[in-house]
């Protein structure tokens, strides 16, 4: 069974329920849970955790049974949790029944009255069968979003589609999320590529198209340039298919690109069409009166549209060409402005009501598709029901089940109209407010975000980023978070808190110095800010090697955090502690720490910090030469990963389990180990791991003769990355490095090391001093023992210096997780 976060559910019920060792040993036996099998021990919630880990949906049911019949009646929220877990199960047995649960489902169906783009259409089902990355290009009211409606209406699975509107506030993760993957969001701290990584893996696993309509709003924003960019590379199955005005520039991208253009000869049957179907009682208009407008529209349908309708009213073919072609061009200002040349003129007619224009300006505050229980919160309930009815006669409104729907540019001149913007933009953050719940919906955040930055409630925004913000990174929402962090402190709201949301921003990305700084900005605030500043300043002097400053300020965190009451921070500055004293040689002392922390966290419940602990514990027995219990300490530690999504902590996890497989004297199992956590690493851009395993993986090489300059290239690029990201130490590739010279000579391995630098990217060349290189002194020395003096020169211990075994890194301190 896969451990979730609805077994999390269950667990914390079954102790609010059973909080009694014996109580919890009664239900097992009575249910036929071998108990002597778990080794029960902890608290409640430990023993649950491992009664639940190890039995199947049906016990789950027969302890639900036990339930109702102490209590005389049905747990209903147990109930409920079971009968979400079970399809869960499912998964888990047969992976073909697998249901996916996509949110951002409401792609367009095409209208009626859809014509043509015959052409078209069979170039994009071509480009479909041979392209994974496509673009849809065109202006605005060509009928980009009708065409993909109709290629979307023969699309044979069309449960595999990811329909996305774009908005200026979109981010990438918000496609994530709406394609159903907020595992992806969730746990340990990602990179973005890290994400992109993970969805595009998604993307390909089941075979999805995923669309992103209106893709001119996020143009700008980096990170959509990221991931394109990224599933330009990488995609190899599914689809992303990017629909955009022509204006769009995407330079270094090379997508399939379909450009649509006027109806041509098929916009008259268009106009045609949309007459008989939508304004019937106006059939008799004549073709030459709708050949004349749609040659002077330049077949755009919506403009058609629009004239079709003005035509239908009784205007001349005459007013409604001067109104919109003709002043649009004396004003040098394009097609687009057709369009909105003829809604003005639709709304300046005297059958025009004001309710109706009301309704388009209050209802242009939103983006995209808008739930009606929204829009009734900013629209006067004594029109709302017959305006709406009246503009979706008049084509202006598109509605579809519970959703009302603007044509962007519709949206865009109605918007232009509205006076009292601040206004309805705060009544529609107001409504969005009242529906939170416990739970943060990223979703909603982000359209409350949208509505209070534009009707510039700033201060209000600083207290959901100080509240929520935390939340946002383990969801992974970095630069969504940082660019609501620097929104807010330009409009002159900041509070302490920004400056750790910030940290772990910049620590996560790799901006030590920028991060070290915040943090110790932050130690002079207050209770919880203050002692978490404290303790990831302490987490940066340990990623530097300067680990007496890092113990100071971890024993300061256990202290403060204890006193004031934050088992989590204590956790987290005991887990760091127990690092500290593992790299001097302190083993007993380290797990006595690491155990501590693992307790509190497995107690807090928290999936991605039990994962942390117990790596961090295989790690210490694995120096002990406790292999058998290291091995099962990663293995558990990589289950939960796994279950989670942490794609760096799956690194991780394989990279601790290859160095255990290789002292077990596994080499072939432990290289292949090697080289999945390299390949994760490369496609999440992490590249201190990049460089951990390029040096492993350079080193069960060596012994292979063949492999020489395979091995050369390895290490000399783990030295490169290492110096690129800043890591304070590389001696394992550099001793590496001296037996390659030692063993091949001078003139071999000089012509080893010219081939492999000849062969690094032009970005790492800078990053490697060839002299040092070819210079490194080569001794003969006699093997060192574990307890000799290290020949580094540190004073140490073998054992306890370079002769460490480093399952997360090969620098001489182990990464801190």
């Amino acid at each position: 069974m896969t451990w979730n976060s609805t077994l999390t559910d269950i667990q914390y019920r079954l102790v609010e329920l059973y909080p009694d060792e014996m109580d919890i040993k009664r239900i097992c036996i009575t249910s036929g849970i071998n108990v002597s099998t778990l080794q029960l021990q902890g608290t409640a919630i430990n023993q649950w955790f491992s009664i639940l880990n190890s039995i199947e949906v049906e016990k789950i049911n027969e302890i639900a049974a036990i339930v109702e019949r102490d209590r005389g009646q049905k747990d209903d929220k147990l109930e409920t949790l079971i009968r979400f877990l079970i399809p869960k199960e499912k998964v888990v047995a047969d992976a073909t029944e697998f249901k996916l649960n996509i949110l951002r489902h409401d792609f367009p169906r095409p209208k009626s009255y859809f014509v043509g783009r015959e052409e078209e259409l069979k170039t994009l089902n071509e480009a479909f069968e041979n392209n994974p990355f496509i673009f849809i290009e065109g202006a605005g009211g060509i009928g980009k979003t009708q065409f993909i409606a109709k290629f979307i209406e023969n699309l044979p699975q069309k449960d595999r589609i990811v329909w996305f509107d774009c908005n200026p506030t979109s981010q990438p993760d918000d496609i994530i999320l709406g394609a159903g993957f907020d595992e992806l969001l969730k746990g340990k701290e990602k990179t973005e590529r890290e994400k992109f990584s993970a969805f595009k893996d998604k993307v390909q696993e089941f075979n999805l198209v995923v669309f992103l309509d209106n893709y001119q709003e996020v143009e700008n924003n980096l990170n959509f340039k990221s991931l394109l960019a990224f599933f330009d590379e990488y995609l190899t199955k599914g689809h992303l298919i990017v629909i955009g005005r022509d204006d769009i520039v995407t330079p270094n991208l090379q997508p399939k690109r379909i450009r649509l253009k006027g109806l041509g000869d098929k916009s008259v049957e268009h106009a045609r069409k949309l007459l008989e179907q939508v304004y019937s009682e106006s059939k008799n208009i004549l073709d030459e009166t709708l050949i004349r407008i749609c040659f002077e529209l330049k077949g755009y349908p919506l403009a058609i549209d629009l004239a079709v309708y003005l035509l239908s009213q009784g205007e001349s073919e005459e007013n409604i060409l001067q109104a919109a072609v003709n002043q649009a061009m004396s004003e040098d200002s394009g097609n687009e402005k057709i369009s909105e040349r003829l809604l003005n003129a639709i709304f300046t007619r005297t059958d025009a009501s004001q309710e109706e224009k009301e309704f388009l300006k209050l209802i242009s505050i939103f983006r995209g598709k808008v739930d009606k229980k929204a829009a009734q919160a900013v629209i006067p309930s004594e029109y709302y029901q017959t305006s709406w009815r009246k503009l979706v006669k008049r084509n202006l409104l598109t509605v579809e089940d519970d959703y009302f729907e603007l044509h962007p540019l519709i949206r865009e001149f109605s918007y232009k109209e509205l006076e009292n913007k601040k206004e309805v933009h705060t009544k529609a953050a107001d409504y969005y407010i009242s529906k939170r719940t416990e739970k943060l919906d990223i979703e909603l955040e982000e359209k409350l975000f949208y509505h209070l930055s534009q009707a510039n409630q700033w201060s209000e925004i600083a207290d959901i980023i100080t509240k929520f913000g935390r939340q946002f990174i383990l969801k992974g929402y970095l630069d969504r978070l940082q660019n609501m962090i620097t929104l807010t402190r330009q409009q002159g709201e900041s509070r302490p808190h920004f400056d750790i949301l910030e940290g772990d921003i910049a620590e996560i990305k790799g901006d030590w110095v920028k991060a070290t700084s915040l943090f110790e900005t932050v130690m002079s605030a207050n209770d919880d800010d203050r002692i978490e500043g404290i303790i990831k300043s302490g987490e940066m002097h340990y990623r530097r090697s300067q680990l007496h400053e890092a113990k100071n300020l971890f024993e300061v965190g256990i202290q403060e955090s204890e006193e004031h009451g934050f088992p989590t921070l204590k956790a987290r500055a005991l887990n760091d502690m127990g690092l500290v004293y593992s790299f001097w040689g302190e083993k007993q002392l380290s797990l006595d720490y690491l155990n501590e922390a693992l307790f509190i966290r497995e107690y807090e419940g928290n999936l991605e910090d039990i994962a942390i602990s117990l790596n961090n514990i295989g790690i210490v027995k694995s120096d002990l030469g406790h292999n058998k219990e290291a091995l099962e300490l990663y293995e558990r530690s990589l289950k939960i990963r796994e279950e989670i999504g942490d794609k760096s902590g799956i690194a991780n996890s394989l990279n601790s389990i290859g160095t255990v497989k290789s002292d077990l004297g596994h080499k072939k199992e432990a290289f292949e180990l090697y080289e999945r956590s390299l390949k994760i690493r490369e496609e999440i851009g992490d590249k201190s791991g990049i460089a951990n395993s390029l040096n492993n993986i350079g080193s069960f090489l060596l012994k292979n003769s063949g492999e020489t300059e395979k091995t050369c290239f390895h290490l000399l690029k783990s030295v490169a990355l290492y110096n690129q990201v800043g890591m304070p130490d590389y001696i394992n590739p550099f001793n590496w490095l001296k037996k390659v010279k030692q063993e091949y000579g001078i003139e071999n391995y000089k012509r080893y090391i010219d081939n492999a630098y000849n062969q690094l990217d032009e970005d790492l060349k800078p990053y490697i001093k060839l002299d040092e290189i070819l210079g490194l002194p080569v001794r003969v020395e006699k093997k060192v023992g574990r307890n000799d003096p290290c020949p580094c020169g540190s004073g140490k211990k073998y054992k306890q210096c370079h002769g460490r075994n480093y399952p997360a890194g090969t620098s001489s301190v182990p990464s801190i997780e």
